[in-house]
């Protein structure tokens, strides 16, 4: 009976506990479809750059449907990524807006902010920060993570806008 209810603990786990939904970095990457599939996410192709492992699913996230990528290093997570839909630069900048606040309190003040908002970051003279949203970039580090978020514009074969993009990596000191 004991086992069974440590079972059902370690699964009702809330996602935020590992590092990446429900995996750590470094754990075996052969689960992730079930595990993708089982929360209603759909597999994408995604033609690799290089010989890379990645796997891509359709999914939902922070409230909104986006492309969940998994990169994986001799079978094991290296980083995961967020991919939010296209928008035009203006709803881009207040969807990186929420994502930025939703993080701050998650990981505290970030590690490097590239923002006119600076809550707490490294760049004490706000005068050296572009008011371009184009260039914004913030970057989180904790023990056990990295975390970044940048704003990209779409591929020259999509159609013009841009979109969040959150990467999130082990932090290896």
């Amino acid at each position: 009976m004991l086992t069974r209810l440590v079972a059902l603990a370690l699964l009702s786990a809330p996602v935020g506990a590992a590092d990446f939904r429900g995996l750590n970095f470094g754990d075996s990457c052969a689960s992730v479809r079930s595990w993708e599939e089982a929360r209603g996410s759909s597999a994408i192709p995604w033609t690799s750059p290089s010989r890379a492992d990645l796997r891509a699913f359709k999914g939902r996230e922070y409230d909104r449907d986006l492309t969940i990528m998994y990169l994986c290093s001799d079978g094991s997570l290296f980083s995961g990524n967020y991919f939010f839909p296209s928008e035009p630069l203006d709803v881009a900048v207040g969807s990186y807006r929420s994502m930025y606040d939703l993080f701050v309190s998650t990981y505290g003040a970030p590690f490097v902010d590239n923002t006119p908002w600076q809550i707490g970051g490294s760049t004490p003279d706000k005068r050296i920060i572009s008011p371009d949203p184009r260039k914004y970039m913030v970057y989180w580090k904790t023990a056990r993570l990295r975390t970044h978020l940048d704003l990209a514009p779409n591929l020259p074969t999509e159609k013009p806008g841009w979109r969040v993009v959150v990467v999130i990596s082990a932090n290896k000191q």
